[in-house]
C-alpha cells in the first residue's frame, strides 16, 4: 500500500509521511487524505483496502493545487533555522543567523516550512511542471526523506552519548559507578531496538 503513495513524504494528508499514512489507513484512516495523488491514488488504495468511501473526483481533483516549490524572500529571512528543521526533504539550505535558500528541484511542495517561519517569508510559487512530471521524482523525495531520518536519529545519539560523557566528568566516587552502569543499560536497551 505504501507503493501506491506518491512518496512525497508532505504531511499534507496530516501524517508525518507516507508510510505513516499506509499505516493509518490499514488500522482505517480515510483513504481521501491524500492531495497529490488525487482520486487516481484514492482509486487504487479502494481496490486494495476494500474500502467503501466514495470518491467524488472533482472534489479530489479540487484539493490538488498546482504543482508549488516554496519561495523564500531574503529581505525578510533572519535565519532561525526553523524551516530547515521541519523541510521532510532537506530542500532548505542555510544555517542559523545566515540566509537560506531553497533547492528547488528538491523541494516537494508540502508547506511544512511555510508554517514553521515566525516572519513569514516564505510562499509558495507554482512552477510550470505537470503533476506527472513532479511526482515522477517522487523516489529522490522518498531517498532524502529516509537519510534525513537516519541522520537525525545519529545526531540524536552522538548529543546522547556527549551529555553521558560530561556527566560522567562531573561525578565522583560511588556516583561514577551508578553512572556508568546507569549508562552501559541504556546503550544495550538502544541496541535491542
Amino acid at each position: 500500500m505504501n507503493q501506491v503513495l506518491p512518496q512525497t513524504q508532505c504531511g499534507l494528508c496530516g501524517y508525518a509521511g507516507c508510510f505513516p499514512y499506509a499505516k493509518a489507513i490499514t488500522e482505517g484512516a480515510s483513504i481521501l487524505l491524500c492531495q497529490p495523488g488525487g482520486a487516481q491514488v484514492a482509486q487504487k488504495l479502494k481496490q486494495i483496502t476494500g474500502s467503501v468511501e466514495l470518491i467524488d473526483q472533482e472534489k479530489m481533483e479540487l484539493k490538488r493545487t498546482p504543482v508549488q516549490v516554496v519561495d523564500i524572500d531574503l529581505d525578510e529571512c533572519i535565519g532561525c533555522t526553523k524551516c530547515l528543521d521541519v523541510c521532510p526533504t532537506d530542500a532548505i539550505i542555510g544555517s542559523h543567523k545566515m540566509l537560506h535558500r531553497v533547492l528547488e528541484d528538491q523541494c516537494n511542495g508540502c508547506e511544512l516550512c511555510t508554517q514553521a517561519c515566525p516572519v513569514d517569508c516564505m510562499t509558495m510559487k507554482p512552477i510550470d511542471q505537470s503533476f506527472d512530471a513532479f511526482y515522477a521524482k517522487r523516489g529522490e523525495f522518498k531517498i532524502r526523506f529516509d537519510a534525513k531520518k537516519k541522520r537525525q536519529i545519529l545526531q540524536k545519539d552522538d548529543y546522547n552519548r556527549r551529555h553521558a560523557k560530561v556527566k560522567l566528568k562531573q561525578a565522583t566516587g560511588d556516583r561514577t559507578l551508578a553512572i556508568r552502569r546507569e549508562q552501559i543499560q541504556k546503550w544495550l536497551n538502544d541496541e535491542d531496538k
